[in-house]
């Protein structure tokens, strides 16, 4: 008994010197995440990749503050083995959760590029939709159908990246099939002016009427109008221009009007 009180007591010094550098290490591993949060912030990077740039700072400022501890006590075997266990851990670990390293690493680059934004109309790959949340390993989309889906940031970053919100502006096509016996540059020079009065639709870029062919007996024009990002996806734009020329046709083309046809393409 007096031996193993003796052995504890001689023990205190060594025991208080790697608590001591233990708790040094904490302290020292805080202020550092708040330091390497804050700069990276500075950068101008978002403040997920800093928070997750201070979180990997300072698992690895506590993890080295642990093998330092236990070399100063003198357990130089048990660091190096703590080391090594690390190694080996992080391996197994990698090989494991590769997808979802992949997905984080992903998310990292999408975050720091900021290809869309939440809110956002965007077609990533085959899927589009609203982007109601990003986060760093997947987008939220909502789909015109109101479903959601949770597409992963390695997937994103290996498909095609559509925004359509971005741009502004959207450029409707909407063509017009009409018999051929009619007054072209008068159809023309008259839709046209229609359509610049037409709500919704932009006046900058002007609204454009022209003819891209023919089809036996009939005239195909396209009708080009410009539109903001919203009022395109609420279907504002094209419902207005549609009717504006429903009535151009009502009023200066009565007797075709039964045998036009109209077909929109975006």
């Amino acid at each position: 008994m007096q031996d193993a009180i003796a052995m504890i007591i001689a023990s205190i010094p060594t025991i208080l010197l790697v608590v001591g550098i233990v708790l040094a290490t904490i302290v020292l591993a805080r202020r550092v995440r708040t330091v390497v949060h804050v700069g990276v912030m500075r950068m101008g990077m978002p403040i997920e990749i800093a928070t997750v740039a201070a979180s990997i700072i300072n698992a690895v400022v506590l993890l080295l503050g642990v093998a330092i501890a236990l070399a100063q006590a003198g357990w130089v075997t048990a660091a190096s083995s703590f080391v090594a266990g690390l190694g080996i851990t992080s391996i197994i670990v990698g090989f494991a959760l590769q997808d979802t390293i992949k997905n984080y690493a992903a998310g990292v680059m999408i975050l720091y590029h900021r290809p869309y934004h939440v809110g956002d109309d965007v077609q990533l790959g085959s899927m589009r939709g609203l982007v109601t949340a990003l986060r760093l390993h997947m987008t939220i989309l909502r789909r015109e159908d109101g479903i959601i889906v949770e597409i992963p940031s390695s997937v994103i970053t290996n498909s095609p990246i559509i925004n359509y919100t971005r741009a502004g502006l959207r450029r409707i096509a909407i063509r017009i099939t009409l018999e051929r016996n009619i007054d072209i540059e008068t159809i023309v020079r008259d839709l046209t002016d229609v359509l610049r009065r037409t709500p919704h639709v932009a006046n900058e870029p002007l609204p454009t009427v022209s003819v891209i062919g023919m089809e036996g007996e009939f005239i195909v024009f396209e009708v080009g109008v410009w539109a903001s990002a919203s009022d395109d996806l609420s279907g504002a734009t094209r419902t207005h221009t549609m009717a504006t020329i429903d009535r151009f046709l009502v009023t200066t083309q009565p007797t075709k009007r039964n045998k036009s046809a109209i077909k929109i393409s975006v």
